[in-house]
């Protein structure tokens, strides 16, 4: 067996190697390194330049580092939309891949035509998110959103309609001030939609 080389912080390509976390079956060190892209992936030394976004660059083609925004998180942003949909080696893959999920083919091929539709990202806080999560990442489909934003936006989420509103158990939850998961055992239990959302609690 090899000796063993202590690669902690130090980079190679694309990846800064920030701990080993054993070995795979082969008996071949494993690295958690956080890429330039700011993904943290597992890799051996040696085999792999980085979690998976210089691919994604080679597929997308020389568009990418002609707009003087390389660097920028939207730039960022853009890549990791592509891996997910687009690399089977991107960690996140398969949740995009089994539904079918693509980036259209002009955001595909041009930074330029993605960033015109969306603009700016307005702060740190934001990411890309789908307005109709089984949608494809197209013009009309994607906007920038916080985590409470997506997190509403999810497939998980319980849409209630009270009234002609509709929103999910967590929105109504904030608005009536009922935790959602007591929401979700009344609505559970049969009770009406606006009884589940806003009938007291009963104190002792």
């Amino acid at each position: 067996m090899p000796p063993f080389i202590d690669l902690t912080g130090q980079q190679f390509e694309s990846l800064t190697y920030l701990e080993r976390v054993g070995q795979n079956k082969h008996k071949q060190s494993m690295w958690k390194c956080r890429c330039n892209c700011g993904q943290i992936t597992i890799v051996v030394p040696g085999k792999t330049k980085s979690c998976g976004c210089l691919s994604s660059r080679h597929l997308i083609g020389k568009n990418s580092i002609t707009h003087g925004m390389r660097y920028t998180p939207e730039y960022n942003a853009w890549c990791k939309m592509i891996s997910r949909c687009h690399n089977p080696n991107y960690p996140e893959s398969k949740y995009y891949s089994e539904r079918n999920i693509e980036v259209c083919k002009e955001w595909r091929q041009s930074f330029i035509a993605f960033y015109e539709h969306i603009g700016p990202k307005p702060d740190t806080k934001c990411s890309i998110d789908r307005i109709d999560n089984n949608g494809n990442y197209e013009p009309g489909n994607v906007r920038w959103a916080n985590s409470m934003t997506q997190n509403n936006n999810t497939r998980r989420n319980h849409f209630v309609t009270i009234r002609g509103w509709v929103l999910t158990i967590s929105q109504w939850a904030r608005f009536s001030g009922i935790k959602p998961g007591i929401i979700y055992y009344r609505l559970q239990r049969g009770w009406s939609p606006e009884k589940s959302v806003f009938h007291p609690l009963i104190k002792n």
